[in-house]
């Protein structure tokens, strides 16, 4: 198939107008960070329909994977048994004592984000290849933002636009992942039957994403008349009490049925042995986690890395077609293990381009490219280099896309990276699931020149689809 098209050459008459009308919209209906209108795309991105339909289809597959991985805690220990930094010991710590003494909460929760990025292969019948980026297992952003934007898209596009004359609803799909998000946290909500109680949403302080976090709340009141509490890891460990007979989390006088976890992802988030006591408070308590420290120990790189073996995927997808389609999203993924890295180091170090380095951190900014890379193989310590992995870059098709920030728009030569949103809450037992869904879709699209970082750093802007 033809690459997307890209996107008309507009007046700067009709750019100026779409802007105003776009920068109003905004602000009227809450498309924002920091109170201000949030980094976006003027236009939706064109985006081919066979690769979203594959990486929907994916997600519950996805999401079926997380949850049978986290219910082997062996597995994970084993597979994270080399990784040396503090921060992921500290947390498997955590599971280790949770398992120990006996896992409180009735059941999981998971509210997932693959993202995906399309990789270019040359050729007229080649189509680009669907290949997975990471599957995030803690804080997934942008589910009220992501909604927010495809609502944006649909309202501008209905006024004449050259070159969308052929726009219909099968050209941009219903985007419900803010629906989707509260339909899980609600649904886990109710099983705890617990009269007054609340979903306790962890929180950074001064946290510049507020918003995207507050129309969660706020929908979760309106559409199913549930109270939310803001409070951070601190806030925890000074007024956070877990029952020791019933196991029942209490937070400033109120019960809490869910613990959704908008922090708690990065080592900064633990300041002092305060915070790190109120998350293993939390998980003791019979309190349903979004995400369980089994859920993001399993969101690690590491383990990730391991999953592209054929025969350690399997025993979690048994459906040899379920295993190939997840399969055929995965990129390659290498251990820098002393016992595995001297394969993937020489074509590193002969072609560093051809790779990237990803430690095991969530949120964006942490990967090392080119030169930067080399200098970190070469002057860490094999113990350190194991909690890297390597993996095959990716070489997304270049779009053009009209770029919305600080009032003004520019056209740029960006990349974009497509995550789809999953919920899943398991059941006792691993094949009946009570949910698993995929939730909606978030588009990201920053300059082909950045080699990382997110809409938060201030890289990339929100976007949408429009099939082709």
């Amino acid at each position: 198939p033809p690459p997307p098209p890209p996107p008309p050459m507009y007046s700067p008459e009709v750019l100026t107008s779409t802007l105003e009308e776009s920068l109003v919209w905004c602000r009227s209906n809450g498309l924002l960070m920091s109170d201000s209108v949030a980094p976006f795309s003027l236009f939706p991105c064109a985006y081919p329909r066979g690769a979203y339909e594959r990486a929907v289809q994916l997600q519950p597959l996805n999401n079926k994977l997380v949850d049978a991985i986290a219910r082997d805690p062996d597995f994970i220990r084993e597979s994270l048994r080399g990784v040396s930094d503090d921060f992921t010991k500290r947390l498997v710590a955590i599971m280790d004592i949770v398992e120990e003494e006996g896992i409180s909460q009735p059941v999981s929760l998971g509210i997932l984000r693959s993202d995906y990025m399309l990789n270019h292969r040359e050729g007229e019948d080649q189509e680009d290849q669907l290949l997975q980026v990471e599957i995030n297992t803690i804080s997934c952003a942008f589910a009220s933002l992501g909604a927010l934007t495809s609502a944006l898209h649909n309202y501008t596009l209905r006024s004449p636009h050259p070159g969308f004359e052929s726009l219909s609803d099968s050209s941009l799909p219903a985007n419900e992942c803010l629906a989707g998000v509260c339909s899980g946290l609600a649904t886990a909500h109710a099983l705890l039957e617990l009269p007054s109680s609340v979903i306790l949403m962890v929180v950074q302080p001064g946290e510049g994403n507020s918003t995207d976090q507050r129309l969660i709340e706020y929908s979760l009141w309106k559409s199913h008349s549930i109270r939310v509490l803001r409070r951070s890891l601190m806030d925890v460990s000074d007024r956070g009490i877990t029952d020791p007979h019933t196991k029942i989390l209490s937070i400033d006088g109120y019960q809490v049925s869910v613990v959704y976890f908008r922090a708690g992802y990065r080592p900064q988030d633990y300041s002092s042995d305060k915070e790190w006591a109120a998350r293993l408070l939390m998980e003791r308590s019979m309190a349903i986690k979004c995400p369980s420290i089994q859920y993001h120990l399993v969101g690690t790189k590491k383990i990730q890395q391991i999953l592209v073996k054929e025969d350690v995927l399997a025993k979690f997808l048994p459906d040899s077609a379920e295993r190939a389609l997840v399969l055929s999203s995965f990129a390659g993924m290498y251990s820098l293990d002393p016992s595995e890295s001297g394969k993937i180091l020489p074509k590193v170090i002969a072609s560093p381009s051809s790779y990237v380095m990803k430690p095991q951190r969530e949120g964006g900014g942490n990967l090392l490219f080119d030169s930067e890379m080399i200098t970190a193989i070469g002057g860490m310590p094999a113990e350190e280099l194991a909690s890297y992995i390597i993996m095959d870059k990716i070489s997304p098709p270049v779009v053009q896309s009209y770029h919305c920030r600080n009032k003004a728009v520019s056209l740029v030569e960006g990349v974009s990276e497509l995550g789809i949103f999953g919920v899943y809450l398991s059941g006792q037992s691993q094949d009946a699931p009570l949910l698993n869904l995929a939730a909606g879709s978030l588009l990201r699209t920053k300059k082909q020149t950045d080699s990382d970082g997110g809409v938060a750093s201030g890289v990339a802007v929100l976007d949408s689809i429009f099939l082709v």
